[in-house]
């Protein structure tokens, strides 16, 4: 699935199917947007706390949370900023499950354990199952999606430096095209389709089309920074000045790291990289000019050094401890992670997104 934070592939929530005529009554983000969400738990749950969070830009802000009762029953209620994707977690646990929310929304939720079954990607423990608005519907469809074309899921996990189309973007894109004043529409474009190079001529003409349907959406705000910052570093470029601070809080500047090739390998704390890949990586061709960069997603630094003490993979941990917001993040256009970026000796782009084999045949290339 997406990477991340480690959002996981459930039955959840929609966005708005309003008409596009109606587009000029949206509510701004500023408009209080109250919902309902009421649940229904297997009763192992009994005592556990359901939270609501919105997470953006590297942020959480916990919007809500009950204690599912004894019967396995708990209530969420209040106002979220605008109509857009939440997201459900039982206690503290990493697993977020999606739920859409607009004015006067009432969902249902049930939340169950998940029978074994081939998953793409981890499974969580529980199932989120969302339903009881014209929302939670929409998001279902583009969730099925996924199930219609497996193999076209499984290959998308993960964003690599080219793909060709397939069947899973072109009925996403229909159900995109459906739905222009759709919030979720829009999250959709930029969570998913904005990620992969060959989308960009229809992710442009949908953010202009977002840009009169939704122009105070969250989503359609992303979309065009992202279109204003994607055609500004390509293969063979300079990559930008980038700074972070290490683990014992001393400045690191990219530019400090040249005359080696550089893989910026960005991570977060649910959403690891493949450790014993990097080590590999590093024992193969460290010694022959290369330097690993691990960059955290982090924003708390003391959370950030256990768990990067913990992960305990060689190479430079850094971060400015800004989240998705960091300037390196939005930069190099990256959207989610694990993900990598490998630079050469003089400062310029080799390429972005090179995932395992990839990353590893192209080392191979570079440094024989």
């Amino acid at each position: 699935m997406a990477n991340h934070p480690k959002f996981v592939s459930a039955l959840a929530a929609a966005a708005l199917t309003w008409p596009a005529a109606a587009a000029a009554q949206s509510p701004s983000p500023a408009a209080d947007i109250s919902y309902t969400v009421r649940g229904s738990a297997t009763p192992e749950l009994a005592g556990r706390r359901a939270v609501l969070c919105d997470y953006w830009q590297g942020k959480t802000q916990r919007l809500d949370s009950a204690t599912i009762g004894p019967d396995g029953r708990f209530v969420l209620q209040g106002c979220v900023p605008e109509p857009g994707v939440y997201h459900l977690r039982l206690d503290t646990a990493r697993t977020m499950y999606f739920v859409a929310l607009s004015a006067g929304s009432e969902v249902q939720a049930s939340v169950q354990p998940r029978k074994q079954a081939k998953q793409l990607g981890p499974a969580p423990a529980y199932k989120v199952a969302f339903n009881g608005t014209p929302d939670t519907d929409l998001y279902e469809q583009f969730q099925q999606l996924r199930q219609a074309y497996p193999r076209e899921a499984a290959r998308r996990l993960h964003p690599g430096d080219s793909f060709a189309d397939d069947r899973l973007m072109a009925a996403t894109r229909r159900l995109v095209r459906q739905h222009p004043a759709a919030p979720l529409a829009a999250y959709w474009t930029w969570r998913e389709l904005s990620r992969f190079e060959e989308q960009r001529v229809f992710v442009d003409s949908m953010t202009a089309v977002f840009a009169r349907t939704l122009p105070a959406s969250r989503y359609t705000r992303a979309l065009q920074e992202r279109q204003q910052q994607v055609p500004a570093l390509m293969p063979g470029m300079p990559t930008p000045e980038l700074t972070w601070q290490d683990l014992q809080g001393q400045p690191v500047a990219l530019s400090q790291l040249r005359g080696q090739y550089v893989v910026l390998s960005y991570w977060g704390a649910c959403c690891k990289p493949d450790a014993a890949l990097l080590a590999r990586l590093n024992e193969q061709y460290a010694g022959r000019g290369l330097k690993l960069v691990h960059v955290s997603a982090a924003t708390n630094a003391a959370n950030w050094r256990t768990v990067a003490q913990a992960f305990a993979v060689p190479g430079l941990h850094v971060s400015d401890l800004q989240g998705w917001a960091g300037p390196s993040f939005k930069r190099l256009n990256i959207s989610v992670y694990p993900s990598t970026v490998l630079i050469d000796p003089t400062g310029n782009l080799v390429a972005l997104g090179l995932r395992e084999k990839a990353l590893e045949q192209k080392l191979a290339e570079l440094l024989p």
